[in-house]
């Protein structure tokens, strides 16, 4: 019961304190993706600090029969050693459902992030509007809630800047995830890659 209320609340925390962080923000993106049998999108807001970028996003997954979960996250990044390559350190909250052939369960989490990204027109040449990004995020058992007992989540991307506000992204996913209901447990993965656009305001 405690770990169903601070998950709860660390969702709720997350996702209310977001409207204020997006009054403050100086800039958002929002994204569409999706293949055949999945959508995924995102919507960020980002805030200048002096020395870094504070990012706060919600997004969620969704894949036939497979399934589909939203997502809260909070982030705080800055250049590395070099110019165009950024690192992100972060927190976020899952919540959904999973489903895999006789089985489905709840999937509750919250966990930590970390990310890297490497921009070519700042750190190679300007007339390469070229950006990759990579993403991985965890959830420990203890930070598993309701039927889930872990989940993990990868995620590569490139990115192409058609436009000055807006890119053309193909993103590849990557998600393990353990479960235990009714004293079945059972494991999820999957895999998909996904074409679609962001738009940067």
């Amino acid at each position: 019961m405690k770990k169903r209320m601070f998950a709860i609340w660390f969702f709720v925390g997350i996702t209310c304190g977001y409207p204020l962080n997006a009054c403050l923000a100086q800039s958002f993106d929002v994204q569409l993706l999706a293949n055949q049998s999945a959508l995924d999108g995102e919507f960020n807001a980002m805030i200048d600090l002096p020395e870094s970028m504070l990012t706060t996003g919600i997004g969620g997954v969704y894949k036939d029969d497979h399934y589909r979960y939203l997502n809260a996250g909070l982030a705080v990044g800055n250049e590395l050693i070099t110019e165009g390559l950024s690192g992100e350190l972060g927190i976020f909250g899952n919540i959904g459902r999973v489903f895999r052939a006789d089985h489905k369960a709840t999937l509750a989490s919250a966990g930590f992030a970390i990310s890297a990204s490497f921009d070519f027109a700042k750190g190679i040449q300007e007339d390469v509007p070229l950006m990759l990004m990579t993403r991985i995020s965890l959830s420990p058992s203890p930070l598993c809630f309701q039927d889930t007992d872990k989940f993990a989540e990868i995620i590569a991307e490139i990115s192409w800047m058609a436009l000055k506000q807006a890119a053309v992204v193909a993103r590849y996913r990557y998600l393990d995830a353990d479960f235990e209901r009714k004293d079945a447990k059972w494991q999820k993965t999957d895999n998909a890659g996904y074409l679609g656009l962001r738009f940067i305001f």
